[in-house]
């Protein structure tokens, strides 16, 4: 497979929804976790009430840990209704 067949592949929900229907890892960090961008965070959106959209969370701990931070205004968005599912279950407060 080449690595445009790789990078079209990404663009469907079948390939993430098949990702994430076995038990894999507890989380993945596609490019930083919360810790590693507090500081930017903070900085950029003071109010903790601010509409914040996570495209693409999949299973990362970025929307949980800025839950327990005091941000209540999370929408988390993913191509896998599976993930979504799954993340839903494991953190029903924040649905």
């Amino acid at each position: 497979m080449s690595s445009n067949d790789k990078l079209e592949e990404l663009a469907h929900p079948t390939y993430w929804d098949e990702r994430y229907v076995s038990p894999t890892e507890d989380s993945y960090e596609w490019f930083k976790n919360y810790d590693q961008i507090r500081e930017f965070v903070e900085k950029h959106i003071p109010d903790k009430s601010s509409s914040i959209i996570n495209l693409g969370c999949g299973n990362s701990l970025m929307s949980p840990t800025m839950h327990e931070e005091g941000y209540c205004n999370i929408a988390n968005i993913d191509f896998s209704k599976i993930i979504i599912e799954k993340m839903s279950e494991k953190y029903p407060e924040q649905t």
